[in-house]
């Protein structure tokens, strides 16, 4: 899942990946079927995206798959341990933005049988940095 581009439109996403087809997907409609699904501790209800976007999630990895939305971008909060108190995330691990090196991928490819192609810092820098400032907008970060 880590080499599939999805870009954004304003109608849904465009995805892409090595040796498939692209696929553009428009957001689902109130038509929609509605689910409950788990993201760690949090139950949250989302809408599933048209089928073909499963069949070519399951195609991908060889995996069954589901493509769903989350109409409520304030369904889940944030663990206040980690953010600001309001803070609010979607299906991301529990962070408004995470933050990652080359280093840190480059670690972790070396514990894949398949590993993911990149090139490699020599530090890992987001374990050193606690603030960090992006035109237009500031943010604290956290280091585990």
């Amino acid at each position: 899942m880590a080499l599939v581009q999805a870009t954004h439109m304003a109608t849904g996403l465009t995805l892409k990946a090595l040796h498939m087809p692209s696929l553009s997907v428009t957001r689902p409609d109130e038509a929609s079927e509605a689910l409950s699904v788990s993201i760690w501790k949090n139950t949250v209800k989302v809408v599933a995206a048209d089928s073909r976007a499963d069949e070519w999630f399951s195609e991908y990895p060889g995996q069954s798959c589901r493509l769903v939305y989350i109409r409520n971008p304030k369904a889940r909060p944030a663990d206040e341990i980690y953010a600001q108190p309001g803070s609010v995330v979607s299906f991301v691990d529990g962070f408004p933005l995470l933050l990652t090196s080359h280093a840190s991928l480059a670690d972790l490819n070396a514990r894949l049988m398949d590993p993911l192609p990149q090139d490699a810092l020599q530090l890992f820098f987001e374990n050193r940095r606690h603030h960090i400032g992006i035109p237009y907008s500031d943010m604290e970060g956290y280091s585990r």
